[in-house]
């Protein structure tokens, strides 16, 4: 008999949560292994780095709390209190001007009135289409992965949604804004939005717009470990046990089947089921051995592209910056990529592996 019904592989958020649910829905009794001290992953927050201020090393510090953790485990009673962005954001766009976006449609057609009344006009229905994009994927994130052919065919089940399909995956950030809006000042503001990406708006997809558009940002209160300690209890709840200090070095393999893993110290742990948080080069080539994998699927995991996608500094400050907002535009996010043409040279010098002389920024 197994010792766990599931051993997890690192102790970052989605194990916890991971966990929490393998206990609440399946009554399974997991044990998630950290290698490090530390649990929560790239949500860990530091009170020494810099006395006196909390730092998230790993993180940009923004977060929401699922409506599922809520429904599911009523998570905010745990002390968790998330201050929503409002605005979300505001794109700095040179000689003082500015455009804040907010969840409030109507509220961010006033922003962008202030330049353009038709671009106005054209952002409710632009967004109300593009939502249509957002409600299947926080749908699709929701469920159980499936087949890319299938998740294709899903989202094109109607003429309207073939065309979004069509547009987010082929269409570029430049160009859709091009169709919708005649303002570069409207247009200029929506490029903050495109964190994550590694290319320049003229050849990135539209598809890294709309998840940062859509996504309910806010900031946990006193940190992100506020989130990470209420995960843990939530997990703790639900039949999981953590262990830090604990590094896998093996995951043990059987007739084609996993079952257990080995620890540095040379303690072995058996379990039915293993899921693993990290990158999968070292899951399949280093823990689980290449002798136990098919060549095709050796192929598959050396083509996977780890590429980085940005960096997060963080900065102790002697006071608020000064941007020449009004104060109530500090209360969320501040995006600086002021132009088209700014944003392109600072994604190219990338591309060459040059830290950009002007990085786009957001924070």
């Amino acid at each position: 008999m197994a010792d766990y019904d599931v051993i997890i592989i690192g102790a970052n958020s989605p194990a916890l949560v991971a966990a929490s649910y393998l206990g609440k829905l399946g009554g399974l009794k997991s044990l998630i292994l950290e290698k490090t001290q530390f649990v929560g992953g790239a949500a860990i927050s530091s009170k020494d780095m810099i006395p006196g201020y909390i730092i998230h090393p790993a993180a940009t510090g923004e977060y929401w709390v699922d409506h599922m953790l809520e429904h599911d485990f009523g998570i905010t009673k745990y002390g968790i209190e998330v201050i929503p962005a409002k605005p979300k954001l505001t794109s700095l766009l040179g000689d003082g001007k500015y455009i804040s976006f907010y969840d409030d449609l109507d509220a961010t057609a006033e922003e962008i009135g202030r330049f353009s009344k038709k671009d106005a006009a054209a952002y409710k229905p632009f967004m109300e289409r593009w939502l249509k994009v957002g409600q299947f994927m926080g749908m699709a994130l929701a469920n159980p992965a499936v087949p890319f052919s299938q998740f294709v065919a899903s989202m094109s089940a109607t003429p309207e949604m073939e065309e979004l399909m069509r547009d987010m995956l082929f269409g570029t950030i430049k160009g859709e804004l091009n169709k919708t809006f005649e303002n570069e000042y409207v247009k200029t503001a929506f490029l903050p939005f495109m964190e994550g990406s590694t290319m320049g708006p003229a050849c990135a997809p539209f598809f890294f717009t709309v998840g940062r558009v859509f996504s309910p940002w806010g900031f946990a209160k006193g940190g992100l470990h506020t989130i990470i300690e209420a995960l843990q209890k939530v997990a703790a709840e639900n039949g999981a046990t953590i262990r830090t200090n604990a590094e896998v070095v093996k995951i043990l393999v059987k007739d084609g089947k996993a079952y257990g893993v080995r620890l540095a110290s040379g303690e072995e742990i058996t379990a039915d089921n293993i899921i693993t948080h990290l990158e999968p080069a070292k899951t399949f080539f280093d823990l689980v051995g290449t002798e136990h994998l098919q060549s095709n699927f050796i192929q598959k995991v050396n083509r996977i592209d780890y590429e980085c996608m940005g960096v997060t500094l963080n900065l102790a400050l002697s006071g608020m910056p000064d941007f020449g907002l009004p104060e109530e535009k500090y209360h969320g996010f501040i995006g600086v990529v002021p132009s088209f043409e700014y944003a392109e040279k600072a994604y190219y010098e990338s591309t060459i592996g040059k830290i950009p002389e002007k990085p786009c920024s957001i924070g």
